[in-house]
């Protein structure tokens, strides 16, 4: 500290001149940050407007003439959702909204077909498209989503509370958890059935290698027993035939002891096969509310944790015991890692 502030001596009051320093600084980052959000959002529009199908190919402009890049395999779909508007101590509910949205766009884009200009083996071969189902009651706050690529689609709960018969559970789950009843929004991916896979990310997430491995294990491609034999499965499961979903589970959630089949689904990176059917039974197991206080789901110790009563109990419970083998869990040091300290 003392070298520094002696480098910045003038002849006048140093306090002045190093708050006014500061000062010029703060506008010079806020100018930058500002510039580089404004290219960010011109790239992602120009990405969104220029979106082809998974049967077309992809233009690529190079210095001898125009090469055309392999059609991608699959398009595949990426979901978020925003349960409510944010709270900022500023005031302003908007506030931090747009960033962890924006700098995901980018992520997913640099992780795709898109960015492979030179077809390079290590670069994905999938397309994607953006969604965001917007709750009502955050519908003011999430317009800009449109701007940064997302097709906003403005959802209610895929259930109304009303019609849950177990009134314990009805009287709880409407004050568990992150959201609520709201974070059964992320259902809807099931229902987006112009793409055979789609992916739910939280908003505070980041994509930095491409997923392609998942994929191609869920297509049946000509590359999938390859990626197959490259998944990093927990506790070195054998693969199903079919996979119908991935997800990675918390277990920094639970106490030391409880059965692994048993532990929650880490709600922020979810991984599944498209199907009406799966959407209406998954409704169909939230209005019987089938739920113990602690045994949790079915009865059967899918519970006993933040957010049990929402996706990440619902959801291992669904894929441990109502569809069993259907479902894979992820190495969370390889995917979904959080870089969290494990009891």
């Amino acid at each position: 500290m003392r070298s520094s502030l002696r480098s910045s001596r003038r002849r006048g009051n140093k306090l002045s001149y190093c708050e006014d320093k500061l000062f010029l600084k703060g506008v010079v980052i806020a100018i930058v940050n500002f510039i580089v959000m404004i290219m960010l959002c011109n790239h992602l529009l120009d990405d969104s407007s220029d979106a082809s199908d998974a049967s077309s190919s992809l233009n690529v402009q190079a210095d001898s003439g125009v090469a055309l890049v392999p059609a991608a395999i699959a398009t595949v779909g990426y979901a978020i959702s925003v349960t409510q508007c944010g709270g900022g101590r500023s005031g302003d509910t908007t506030a931090g909204l747009f960033d962890g949205p924006a700098v995901l766009a980018h992520s997913i884009h640099m992780n795709s077909i898109r960015n492979n200009d030179n077809n390079d083996e290590k670069g994905s071969m999938f397309d994607y498209r953006l969604y965001a189902f917007v709750h009502p009651i955050a519908l003011n706050c999430s317009q800009g989503l449109e701007q940064l690529g997302y097709q906003v689609m403005v959802k209610d709960t895929p259930i109304q509370t009303a019609e849950i018969k177990n009134e314990w559970f009805k009287e709880k789950v409407v004050k568990s958890g992150c959201c609520n009843e709201r974070e059964f929004l992320k259902l809807y991916s099931y229902t987006l059935m112009q793409h055979e896979i789609v992916v739910h990310l939280d908003m505070d997430t980041l994509i930095l290698q491409p997923l392609d491995d998942l994929f191609h294990s869920m297509l049946q491609t000509p590359q999938s027993t390859e990626a197959r034999s490259r998944l990093p499965v927990m506790f070195d499961t054998p693969l199903p035939n079919q996979i119908d979903a991935f997800f990675t589970k918390d277990y920094n959630m639970v106490q030391p002891g409880k059965p692994p089949d048993k532990v929650g689904v880490q709600g922020g990176f979810l991984v599944v096969r498209t199907s009406m059917e799966k959407y209406e039974e998954y409704r169909q197991i939230i209005l019987e509310a089938n739920f113990g206080p602690m045994a949790g789901w079915g009865k059967l110790g899918y519970g006993g944790y933040f957010g049990a009563m929402q996706i990440q109990g619902l959801c291992s419970y669904f894929y441990g015991h109502v569809h069993p083998g259907t479902g894979v869990e992820l190495n969370r040091c390889n995917y979904n890692s959080m870089a969290d300290p494990p009891k």
